[in-house]
């Protein structure tokens, strides 16, 4: 007979615990899916609050949150180029006019379900949803 001993002998093999692969998000994918999810509870704040702003389905307000990202990533900048004398004249509040111009033109590309009306129902919502970037900034 041979006697096992009680000694641990290490081992360069890892054994896999779970049957789910090792996958990890990168940060900066955490990071826009963390912005994505306070921006549509932003814009579902905002259409709560504010009367002309109005969502048929959960889902239309992640397309239209959605859509608001696309705009704020590649057609804020040049707005905010092109209207870069005024923002000098007004210390940067025509910011909330871009703002509201960007939520207004979303409801325009999808108005059967996602919907803002006016100008000023726009402008309110954007007010509340610059609130949001702060939030975003704490968490």
């Amino acid at each position: 007979m041979t006697r096992r001993s009680n000694r641990f002998i290490p081992c360069n093999c890892q054994r896999r615990v779970s049957s789910f692969p090792d996958w990890r998000m990168s940060p900066k994918l955490k990071k826009f899916i963390k912005s994505w999810l306070i921006n549509t509870l932003a814009v579902a704040v905002a259409a709560f609050i504010v009367p002309g702003i109005h969502y048929q389905k959960p889902l239309d307000l992640i397309i239209a949150s959605f859509l608001l990202g696309m705009l704020n990533t590649f057609l804020r900048p040049i707005l905010l180029l092109l209207a870069l004398p005024l923002l000098i004249v007004t210390l940067g509040l025509f910011i909330f006019v871009i703002n509201a111009v960007l939520l207004w033109f979303v409801g325009q590309l999808s108005p059967d379900h996602f919907s803002v009306r006016g100008f000023w129902s726009a402008f309110w919502g954007a007010l509340i949803k610059i609130g949001r970037a702060s939030c975003r900034e704490r968490v």
